[in-house]
C-alpha cells in the first residue's frame, strides 16, 4: 500500500498581516476617492443639463445656473472661478470647468485628481 502524504498548505501569519495591510491601504483610498467622483458625475450631469435646455441663457446666468445645481447636488470643490465662458467665433460658447481635488490618505501621503469638463452651447 502507498502511502500519499496529505498537508493542507496555508497563508502564514506574515502572509496575512502583508494583505491585511493592503487591504486597509486600498480601502483607504478607496474611501477617499470615491465621494470625489461621486461629485464629479454632478458636475459632469450639471454641464450636460444645460447643454440640453432649450432657451437660450446670458453668462451670468449660466454661471448661476451650474452654481445652483452645485448647491443642490452637495459639490464643494467647484466655485465660480473655475466656471470659464469663453465667446467663440462659429457663434458658440464653451462653457468649461478645470477643477482639482486634494485628499490626504494617510499622513503625509495625498491624492491629486484633475478634472476638465467642458460644453459648447449655441448662441
Amino acid at each position: 500500500m502507498i502511502r500519499i502524504k496529505h498537508s493542507q498548505a496555508g497563508m502564514s501569519t506574515f502572509g496575512f498581516g502583508l494583505m491585511l495591510i493592503l487591504l486597509t491601504f486600498l480601502t483607504a483610498v478607496t474611501m477617499k476617492m470615491v465621494p470625489v467622483y461621486i461629485e464629479h458625475y454632478y458636475v459632469v450631469h450639471s454641464l450636460e443639463a444645460l447643454q440640453n435646455s432649450a432657451e437660450q441663457i446670458r453668462d451670468d446666468e449660466i454661471k448661476a445656473n451650474l452654481l445652483k445645481n452645485f448647491t443642490i447636488n452637495d459639490v464643494d470643490n467647484v466655485d465660480r472661478q473655475q466656471i470659464k465662458i469663453k465667446h467663440q467665433s462659429n457663434n458658440t460658447r464653451k462653457v468649461s470647468i478645470e477643477y482639482e481635488v486634494r485628499r490626504s490618505i494617510m499622513g503625509n501621503v495625498d491624492v491629486v485628481i484633475s478634472f476638465s469638463d467642458h460644453i459648447e452651447l449655441e448662441n
